[in-house]
């Protein structure tokens, strides 16, 4: 048996490599695979009016509390105006903007990226949805332009976020510093 110690090492070794080369999840595979597009519906994360608010995120916002505020949808084209509102308790200060938003298909022609557009700042951003919890409990989304990640959760799941969009978070952001960018009693006043 002493004739496979040396292989065996070799192969562990190279087993290995891959957990120490970092790795972004966000890959090529991941970008084209049409069996993840189910979880990745655009659709179905904004398509309810309501409240959610961001819960984690990879960028350390200055603010106790971020709201989304759907305001109104429009299922023929796939859109919806919205109105987001900022929040930093001890500095007393609040920030608003309000925009549309729009669903389209990515590189696969999956309904997956979200299209924001900011009314205030004539801003266009764009988002891919990675994952999207049932009943709009919950997304992931993750920003391009950035590198950002952040998940948000319906103002009914605010108690205990959903355990599958909390694995879909830490499982893409896995190696990355997170931010809590929710504090549930000073949000209870926010929108």
């Amino acid at each position: 048996m002493k004739f496979l110690a040396h292989p065996l090492r070799l192969f562990a070794t190279l087993m290995g490599l891959h957990l120490a080369v970092k790795n972004r999840f966000i890959d090529e595979y991941w970008q084209r695979s049409v069996q993840l597009g189910s979880f990745e519906n655009a659709w179905e994360a904004i398509n309810n009016e309501g409240v959610y608010y961001l819960m984690l995120g990879t960028t350390h916002r200055p603010y106790d509390c971020v709201a989304l505020n759907v305001t109104k949808t429009f299922p023929d084209v796939k859109a919806i105006h919205y109105e987001v509102e900022m929040y930093n308790e001890s500095l007393r200060i609040t920030e608003k903007y309000s925009g549309s938003a729009v669903v389209l298909r990515d590189v696969r022609g999956i309904q997956s990226t979200i299209e924001w557009i900011n009314k205030e700042m004539g801003r266009i951003r764009k988002s891919q949805v990675l994952y999207t919890e049932k009943n709009n409990r919950c997304f992931v989304l993750y920003y391009p332009d950035t590198s950002d990640y952040e998940l948000w959760v319906n103002t009914n799941e605010t108690n205990f976020i959903p355990r599958c969009c909390e694995f879909a978070f830490t499982f893409v952001t896995y190696e990355l510093e997170t931010y809590i960018n929710f504090n549930q009693i000073i949000c209870r006043d926010v929108v």
